[in-house]
């Protein structure tokens, strides 16, 4: 009862998830949110994300260049819509399909019902390394 670890996965009070740590409310590693199959992820390097699926094969290096905001700290560029000259590499891990959907559609009194499965295909990346524009 009087036992004080911590067992959930949570990061301790003042951290990120990946260790980083925090000051006054600013996280001190780089990060960048990137855009990509029309969705917008907040990645830093090391991180793995999944993505829309994309083209080339696991190992091979893909880079990011629709690039929403970089930077750490203070020191950060927004773009207007993307910041120019910043980029984002990725290695593609492996491509990968989602859990299957299940669409079930029943007409009740009518005798007729439809079932559709669906599995959505992804890519896993780990980022690598990310660059931005210098502030002017």
């Amino acid at each position: 009862m009087g036992d004080t670890t911590q067992t959930d996965k949570k990061p301790r009070q003042g951290h990120s998830a990946s260790g980083a740590r925090y000051e006054h409310g600013t996280l001190k590693t780089m990060f960048a949110v990137i855009k990509t199959g029309g969705k917008q992820h907040r990645v830093a390097e090391g991180d793995v994300i999944t993505v829309g699926k994309l083209e080339g094969e696991a190992g091979s290096t893909v880079n990011f260049g629709e690039i929403l905001f970089i930077g750490s700290g203070d020191d950060v560029t927004f773009g207007a819509p993307f910041v120019s000259g910043a980029s984002v590499a990725a290695e593609i891990v492996e491509h990968a399909r989602g859990a299957k959907v299940i669409a079930f559609k029943k007409r009740r009194r009518q005798n007729s019902k439809r079932k559709r499965g669906h599995r959505q295909d992804h890519t896993i990346v780990k980022i690598v390394g990310l660059t931005g524009a210098s502030k002017n």
